[in-house]
């Protein structure tokens, strides 16, 4: 590697009250706006003592937080140790902007405004003026210039103050390339730098000129760096364009979407929020462990310390302390002093329904927790459980009956959730004597059996599944029409077979052997080729697709083979909730 990634420097976020102390006409479309403040120097609030603003770098940002436009309201995070609390709601309401003038200890420091004439921000600086106070907070780091031989800075109109800012940080003796994109002449401003400038005129919004101006521009070195922000549209162009078409490595381009055509920038920083928040794993994991050591369940029986809940638990003291706050947060415990006493969330948690869904060790939960192998599962339509944990989901129910039981329930009633109000095509055209075989088969039974009040049928589940199935059968009152029976004996003689083969475990081959040893004229077979409309459903039919894989959604084979059978494919059609019902018919 013959050049050097630029270091980031982390600094506190800190939250700060400024007011307007000048402002400048930098060019028709750029307001510079001075703001000055006590807190822009070391100060103390909320007994927290909170240490003087900082830049150092040239594409640095705080945000700004301006009083909703719909209705006025103001709201602000929470001041917290080395950063800040976001409010859920309402959500506040900021805008990033890039510290333009600015020196350790100064008592002002200035930003530059792009007046637009929309949005929050560019509506308040139109008019600002001395006096007017406004919060703002960070940075929260800062890129530190690498020492690279060549320099490509690209930007847009509402980049300009970082790319100003890198042109007069810049070493001297350097070669610097900068294109900066404007959309009207007014808009240009004098610079004084020695670096090649070039300024690109044009109210295209696809950057059209932008990208011919970087492909024409000396082609970037070993020793290069490349900084650009703009629009996120063209930003994706020129980002291709030098990692694609000139091969840099990624260490030595750093390039920012500092806005996004035709979206707002409140839905944009809420849908940033519940990105962060969605995916961070640390909140599903603390409700998984507290679960596991059964805490909530402890501190109801009256353990009310540290100290005796992580000795009845068997888990490290020290330990505990450090995720109680976590734990607290949501809502699992409330404390007062050294107290400990269960909060709702924690009251819910002692359920055997929630205790189910969140254990490491239940079916459901380890279905749950299959999630950490969807990578495995998006590269190749295999068992994201397998992916996991290293066994088949089926093989584990069962070798384990606590686990083959809870699945036994749970696909039951996921099976008769996807199939209760589909089948109607399947039970209008099949005979008046079934078998199902498969994933759920006793639900599907269920399902038919509603639509043909004279119908009867067995139900041909795995040994594991018996139990559930039975009480499955019983408490819909279709025991004396519904006959189980175990996979793998002798199956029953029937006008109609139904394969139930959800799940990438029931190949061609194995559907195949089945068809042989019925030898049926009449064969339906069931797939989950699609995702549910339904979003509880679609929650369903997703811990099946982690559980068990796909199964190819191609027929042309199956259906090449079965035809050797003497069947053929009649009919076949896809339910709303994902599910395809197939049809084979005999030729003959």
């Amino acid at each position: 590697m013959d050049y050097e990634k630029p270091a980031t420097l982390k600094l506190p976020i800190v939250l700060r009250q400024v007011e307007v102390s000048r402002t400048q006409e930098v060019s028709p479309t750029l307001k510079r706006i001075w703001f000055t403040s006590d807190e822009l120097k070391a100060f103390s609030k909320d007994g927290r003592n909170l240490p003087p603003f900082r830049s150092e770098g040239p594409e640095d940002h705080v945000k700004f937080f301006f009083p909703s436009p719909v209705d006025g309201v103001l709201s602000l995070p929470v001041q917290a140790d080395g950063t800040i609390d976001w409010p859920k709601n309402p959500r506040p309401v900021a805008r990033d902007y890039t510290p333009r003038r600015y020196r350790d200890g100064d008592t002002e420091v200035a930003f530059d405004f792009v007046l637009h004439g929309h949005g929050v921000a560019s509506t308040w600086a139109a008019t600002a003026k001395p006096g007017d106070r406004l919060h703002m907070a960070g940075p929260k780091a800062s890129l530190m210039i690498p020492g690279a031989d060549h320099f490509v800075l690209i930007a847009d109109q509402t980049a300009l103050p970082a790319l100003c800012n890198w042109l007069e940080m810049l070493p001297e003796g350097k070669r610097v390339d900068a294109l900066i994109w404007i959309d009207e002449e007014k808009s240009r401003l004098d610079i004084e730098t020695t670096a090649n400038v070039h300024w690109i005129v044009d109210a295209n919004p696809e950057g059209t000129a932008l990208i011919e101006a970087a492909r024409a521009l000396p082609r970037p070195g070993g020793n290069s760096f490349v900084w650009g922000a703009m629009e996120a549209g063209v930003l994706r162009k020129v980002r291709s364009l030098y990692l694609d078409e000139m091969g840099l490595e990624r260490g030595q381009i750093d390039m920012a979407a500092y806005w996004r055509r035709g979206v707002d920038d409140d839905q944009l920083l809420a849908d940033a929020m519940r990105i962060k928040e969605t995916g961070s794993l640390e909140k599903p994991f603390l409700i998984r462990t507290a679960v596991q050591f059964r805490l909530p369940d402890l501190v109801s029986e009256g353990v009310d310390s540290l100290e005796a809940l992580a000795q009845r638990a068997g888990v490290n003291a020290d330990a505990l302390a450090r995720l109680m706050p976590g734990f607290v947060e949501l809502g699992i415990f409330k404390r007062s002093g050294e107290r400990i006493t269960l909060g709702l969330a924690g009251d819910l948690l002692t359920s055997p329904f929630r205790r189910a869904l969140f254990s490491q060790t239940t079916a459901k939960g380890r279905l749950h927790l299959a999630a950490r192998g969807l990578p495995h599962f998006l590269q190749t339509g295999e068992s994201a459980y397998k992916a996991t944990f290293g066994t088949e989901l089926e093989d584990d129910a069962a070798n384990d009956r606590e686990i083959g039981d809870q699945l036994g329930h749970e696909l039951g009633h996921m099976v008769e959730a996807l199939t209760s109000q589909t089948l109607g095509p399947l039970a209008a055209a099949c005979g008046s004597k079934v078998t199902v075989i498969g994933t759920g088969a006793e639900a599907i039974v269920m399902s038919l059996f509603k639509n043909r009040p004279e119908m009867i049928g067995t139900a041909m589940v795995p040994g594991w599944a018996l139990d559930e199935a039975r009480e499955h059968i019983e408490e819909a009152g279709l025991k004396a029409r519904a006959e189980l029976a175990e996979l793998g004996t002798a199956l029953p003689h029937a006008e109609t077979l139904v394969i139930s083969a959800i799940g990438r475990r029931w190949s061609d081959a194995i559907i195949e052997s089945i068809v042989a040893a019925q030898e049926a004229s009449d064969i339906w077979l069931i797939e989950l080729v699609a995702r549910p409309e339904s979003s509880e459903l679609a929650e369903d039919a997703a811990l099946i697709d982690a559980g068990f894989g796909l199964r190819p959604t191609e027929l042309g084979p199956l259906t090449a083979n079965l035809a050797e059978y003497g069947l053929a494919p009649e009919q076949t059609h896809t339910t709303q909730t994902g599910l395809r019902l197939t049809r084979f018919v005999a030729t003959v």
